[in-house]
């Protein structure tokens, strides 16, 4: 039986020893445990676990003691805790360990010596302990630190490197700081000088502006400008070009100055013009032996700062510029200046080119202008006597009693009119091109008209040479349009006339059809034929001036193919040329053209539209052509016939007027016939 008290204590019942030794057997068994585990617990930490006495002498050392401080615990006991201390830290941990010793808590870092000499640093925790009572040594635990002191020191270290770098950045920042604040002003000064070069009218309003800006960006009273003696090569003037902030105060300075001439190297002007760099000149004292300096001084001036502006090796000008205060040369200042008299040197020189393009433009245009007059008084002076050259010739051809031979004469002088009239006028067309006097007029016309026109001229041709000639016209394409009807004419004359010249069997085909593409319509042109070709290497140069389209000698100066190219882009469009040698060519083009609606147009029947088609292609004109020079007057009729016969161009052209009055078209048809000196299909026309 057991009874508790009031404090849950446990007495044994009287008079039972049995049970008290089993409780005292149980307790030290439990005691035993927990010292061993103690024992363990502390054999297996990495700290250090010490124990001394008040003198400082080791009793107690754990196995932790050899990683530590290189000594095994035997080796450390029975020695003083100081003597293990670092030499630095000795003294000051003896005040330690008495304090703690008398009851202060132990709490320090300091320094050990390991037995390898090594230094490292712990930290030490420890308190005191008794026995009976009474102070008798003191527990605790050291715990090596030496890692986190390094860092701690690494730390220190890049704080003190991090404060550094902050305090020269910010230095840097500052001295950047002023360093932008002066390239801004200089930035702000170049693009005044810029500006005012690019909008000056001329190099004098450009040199004045930057004067002034100059004074402004400085603060400086007054400047001018020298100009080289255009009667001394070697001496320098002052010009009109002045900047005075206080014109009063520069009165006796400008007089001075303005009857002064420096030779080169004489004076402040004359040594900037020698040298060709900017100068300084930090107090006018120095010069006190020139005149001009005495009177600038007397002005109140005291430095004077001297800018060349050099274009292409040569001073053009030389600025002047005075301060009001004794100024230490700036080589900053004068590395910027020499940058403005740079920019102002280009500025300059862009301005002298452009007044010489503008010259040039000039002679150029008159040039151009000359030409022109001189190509267009030429064609006149050739193509009148061309005309009876050809019309004769014809007339003669037309003839019973000549011989052979005169035929075949004939047939060589009309030919070479033919050829020579095919020059001038591709010429001629080449050098309205380039003058720019060859503008676009558009105007409304019907394609299958236009088109049969176009068979009239060339079905001969192509008959002469037993050649197929067809023009077949898509349903899509547009009845009546709207674009420059010469232009597109003399595009698929040339076109057409090469086909023909360069095909000697086979066939020549013009193809047109209509694209319509988001509310406008593509005119597409081909004009096909089964000639020589044209080799790969040679299609890329074919459309430049004066190249021929093949290798063989056919005639013609290599014209029509660059004039077909330049009228098309006139009109808007594109010309290609697809090509295999021996095999025959196709000339292809694209313009964009208007479509004009009208009663006849929507009411005819759809289908291809086919026009000359078969070897021979049909020369009589078309009734509607005969029908229109069946309603002329007799009397016009045959007063044209006569003055086609004779060759006489002018009374044709008066006689054309006239048909204008009846028949439009029918007078513009027999006008082409005549300037294309086409004498039989004249005649033919108006056999009836």
């Amino acid at each position: 039986m057991q009874r508790r008290n009031l404090t849950h204590r446990v007495e044994p019942v009287p008079n039972r020893g049995l049970d008290q030794a089993r409780l005292l057997k149980d307790t030290e068994e439990a005691l035993h445990q927990s010292q061993d585990r103690f024992r363990a617990l502390v054999e297996n930490l990495r700290d250090l676990v010490f124990t001394v006495n008040t003198q400082g002498t080791l009793l107690y050392a754990s196995p932790a003691s050899q990683e530590l401080t290189g000594y095994t615990p035997e080796e450390l006991m029975g020695h003083s805790f100081l003597e293990f201390v670092a030499a630095a830290d000795r003294e000051r941990m003896a005040g330690v360990l008495r304090e703690a010793i008398d009851g202060r808590e132990d709490k320090e870092e300091f320094r050990i010596k390991r037995k390898n000499g090594a230094v490292c640093w712990v930290r030490s925790n420890g308190r005191v302990y008794r026995e009976h009572g009474e102070v008798v040594g003191l527990q605790g635990v050291l715990t090596d630190i030496t890692a986190q002191r390094q860092a701690a020191a690494a730390l220190e270290r890049h704080s003190e490197e991090l404060e550094t770098c902050v305090d020269q950045r910010t230095a840097q920042l500052v001295a950047a700081n002023r360093a932008l604040k002066q390239s801004e002003e200089m930035a702000r000064l170049r693009e005044t000088v810029a500006a005012a070069a690019n909008t000056a009218g001329n190099p004098d309003e450009a040199l004045q502006a930057t004067l002034e800006a100059v004074c402004l960006y400085r603060g400086w009273p007054c400047g001018l400008v020298w100009f080289p003696d255009p009667t001394t090569p070697d001496a320098i003037i002052p010009s009109q070009l002045w900047y005075m902030a206080e014109p009063q105060r520069c009165l006796e300075l400008h007089s001075a100055t303005m009857t002064t001439r420096f030779r080169r190297g004489e004076c402040f002007p004359g040594r900037v013009l020698e040298e060709g760099i900017p100068m300084w000149l930090s107090d006018l004292d120095a010069e006190e032996r020139c005149a001009r300096c005495r009177d600038a001084l007397q002005a109140g001036f005291h430095a004077s700062i001297g800018l060349p502006v050099v274009v292409d090796g040569r001073v053009e000008a030389v600025l002047e510029f005075f301060s009001a205060t004794v100024e230490p040369e700036d080589s900053e200042l004068l590395m910027r200046l020499a940058q403005v008299g740079s920019q102002l040197a280009r500025a300059i020189e862009r301005q002298k080119i452009n007044q010489a393009l503008q010259q040039a433009t000039k002679a150029s245009g008159a040039a151009n202008a000359s030409k022109s007059l001189f190509l267009a008084n030429m064609s006149h002076e050739i193509r009148t006597p061309l005309t009876a050259i050809l019309g004769f010739s014809q007339l003669l051809a037309r003839g019973s009693d000549l011989s052979k031979q005169q035929r075949e004469y004939l047939r060589t002088i009309v030919a070479a009119g033919d050829h020579l009239l095919e020059i001038i006028n591709d010429v001629l067309e080449v050098s309205k091109i380039e003058a720019g006097q060859a503008p676009v007029h558009a105007n409304v016309f019907e394609l299958d008209a236009f088109i049969a026109d176009l068979r009239v001229l060339y079905g001969l041709r192509a008959e002469q040479k037993g050649l197929e000639f067809s023009i077949e016209i898509a349903p899509s394409t547009p009845h009546n349009i709207r674009t420059d009807r010469s232009k597109l004419r003399q595009v698929l004359v040339n076109l057409l006339s090469n086909a023909i010249k360069y095909t000697d069997q086979g066939r020549v085909i013009l193809r047109l059809s209509g694209v319509r593409e988001g509310g406008r319509v593509l005119l597409r042109g081909e004009v096909e034929d089964t000639g020589i070709g044209i080799s790969e290497e040679f299609q890329a140069q074919i459309f430049g001036d004066f190249v021929q389209s093949c290798e063989l000698e056919r005639g013609g100066v290599g014209l029509g193919l660059s004039i077909c190219q330049r009228q098309i882009e006139l009109l808007h469009g594109d010309l290609a040329v697809q090509s295999l040698l021996g095999r025959g060519s196709v000339f292809s083009f694209a313009i964009p053209v208007e479509e004009i609606q009208s009663p006849e147009s929507t009411a005819r029947e759809k289908g291809s539209r086919k026009i000359g088609s078969g070897i021979h292609a049909p020369l009589d004109h078309s009734l509607l052509d005969r029908a229109a020079v069946a309603r002329l007057p007799v009397e016009l009729v045959q007063n044209l016939r006569q003055a086609a016969e004779t060759g006489d161009a002018e009374a044709f052209e008066r006689l054309c007027l006239e048909v204008t009055k009846i028949d439009a078209r029918l007078a513009g048809l027999l006008a082409k016939l005549s300037q294309e000196f086409e004498l039989e299909q004249l005649l033919a026309l108006m056999a009836g």
